[in-house]
């Protein structure tokens, strides 16, 4: 029943999570086995590993979002390295 289902909406699956359908079957059987496998294993390394089934513009949001995740964790960086700072001053003129 499951693999009739799956079979059914496999398109509307794919469609939600950015996917487009390859070519051949060999192709498609193995985009899902590595969503399959992404979804039961949570392996970080296997999100590159759908590039190549990812639609065109989703890739580029994809690489926009991971440019801002990166800006915003070295903003981060740079405001607790400012914060530590701080501190050590006010720390230094309490002491004075």
């Amino acid at each position: 029943m499951s693999k009739a289902v799956f079979d059914l909406y496999r398109a509307t699956l794919a469609e939600a999570l950015g996917l487009e359908f390859p070519p051949t079957q060999k192709a498609e059987r193995n985009m899902w086995e590595l969503v399959s496998r992404r979804m039961t294993f949570r392996l970080s390394e296997d999100v590159k590993s759908l590039d190549e089934f990812r639609k065109k513009d989703d890739l580029q949001r994809s690489d926009q979002s991971a440019k801002t995740r990166a800006l915003a964790k070295k903003s981060e960086a740079i405001e607790n390295e400012e914060c530590s700072r701080h501190n050590k001053e006010r720390k230094n003129y309490a002491g004075d």
